[in-house]
């Protein structure tokens, strides 16, 4: 379950650039989660609100944009969703696939509601 350790790891992501800009609370984030990454969205959500316990995240709303993974056949060029049980191309049906979208784990944004005076 490599949910936990990526929740944590995102916690630390928040509260570091949080803490950085002065932040009291953050109040939400956004992060993207690609497909190929393999990672059960309610697992990470759970696992996050165990991680920001007693942190700046306490209160921290997740909100995960999954992002569909997306290929492009080198063999007839085809470019477009596909499952990543299948693998191959469904046009030519070559395996001569390119990743272009689905490996995403970031976080896009944090919405925070006070900031100490400078």
């Amino acid at each position: 379950m490599h949910e936990v350790s990526l929740a944590i790891e995102i916690v630390r992501t928040i509260v570091d650039a949080a803490t950085a800009n002065g932040a009291l609370r953050v109040e939400s984030a956004e992060i993207e989660l690609g497909d190929l990454t393999c990672v059960d969205p309610e697992t990470l959500r759970f696992a996050f609100e165990v991680a920001r316990k007693d942190t700046v995240a306490a209160n921290c709303v997740l909100h995960i944009h999954p992002v569909a993974l997306v290929v492009r056949c080198a063999a007839c060029g085809f470019e477009g969703a596909q499952s990543r049980e299948e693998l191959f191309c469904p046009d030519c049906e070559q395996s001569s696939l390119s990743i272009l979208k689905g490996r995403e784990l970031r976080v896009l944004s944090i919405e925070v509601e006070d900031l100490q005076d400078a």
